[in-house]
């Protein structure tokens, strides 16, 4: 799916909200692959950042969680 602030999304739907398993490519070149609940990032996922960083770990309500890697 193409969102009109030039993201991409691929996986898991559910009642027209991201959910399940998926990854969003975002225009600034950052991505995130894992897990989504009700259209947040929601589980184990991995972010990786614009600038080349990156967060392994837990994310609860869209924000990090815990200690990533």
């Amino acid at each position: 799916m193409i969102f009109a602030d030039g993201a991409v999304y691929e996986g898991g739907w559910n009642d027209g909200m991201i959910h399940g398993g998926g990854k969003m490519t975002y225009d600034d070149g950052m991505v995130y692959a894992g897990s989504w609940e009700n259209g947040n990032k929601h589980g184990w996922g991995k972010m990786i950042f614009a600038d080349g960083g990156v967060h392994v770990g837990y994310w609860k309500h869209d924000k990090t969680h815990g200690e990533g890697k």
